[in-house]
């Protein structure tokens, strides 16, 4: 009996020993790791309404939807705007700018993980791969586009009661719109955001 019990023992030290010395049990690739945190940087300064991502929404629904309504209610459109724009901004950015995502997408992390850039502007060159990424793959996706329109559109039933043409005028400047909008916010992302977050140092 003892020496089967040593026997199973071995047996269990043996099946165990690979994975214990596998590169992949417990152990974190410092590419994917690095990605993870600066998407996520990235993620957090997007949502802010107070950066630039969410004023360039604000700026651009004011300019190219409620200026488009009738002089009645464009107030009422931009003040709408500005209370409903933030909500939907960090909830776009909770959707689609996922750090496991993405850095997956990109190769850092999962099965095909790529080394560490052996540059000493590292967190930039990463920075700034992803920010592209994104920009080519969320901000001028038709399908995201799409969903963010009817995001969008939720605004105009609450200009329901200035009348069906004005919800229904609000609607289609916002099925015209919204891909524009997205691909106007992904081009400033893959232009300013390595800088916002201090993975890029400033012109």
């Amino acid at each position: 009996m003892r020496n089967v019990l040593l026997c199973l023992l071995f047996a269990g030290l043996a099946a165990a020993l690979p994975v214990a010395l596998s590169p992949e049990a417990g152990a974190v690739n410092p590419a994917c790791a690095e990605c993870q945190k600066t998407v996520t940087k990235m993620q957090a300064a997007a949502k802010n309404a107070n950066e630039t991502y969410a004023a360039t929404a604000i700026k651009y629904l004011d300019d190219n939807i409620c200026a488009n309504l009738p002089d009645s209610v464009q107030d009422t459109c931009k003040s709408l705007v500005e209370e409903e724009i933030p909500d939907i901004w960090e909830q776009i950015i909770d959707d689609y700018l996922d750090p496991k995502i993405t850095c997956g997408k990109l190769g850092f992390c999962g099965k095909s993980e790529t080394a560490p850039p052996p540059h000493p502007d590292a967190q930039c060159k990463l920075c700034k791969k992803a920010a592209a990424w994104l920009d080519a793959n969320v901000f001028e996706d038709p399908e995201i586009d799409a969903k963010v329109a009817e995001r969008l559109k939720q605004m105009c039933t609450k200009l329901a009661d200035k009348g069906k043409p004005i919800e229904t005028k609000c609607e289609e400047v916002i099925d015209d719109d919204a891909a524009d909008l997205m691909a106007q916010i992904g081009k400033a992302v893959a232009a300013g955001m390595c800088q916002d977050i201090g993975a890029c140092p400033k012109p």
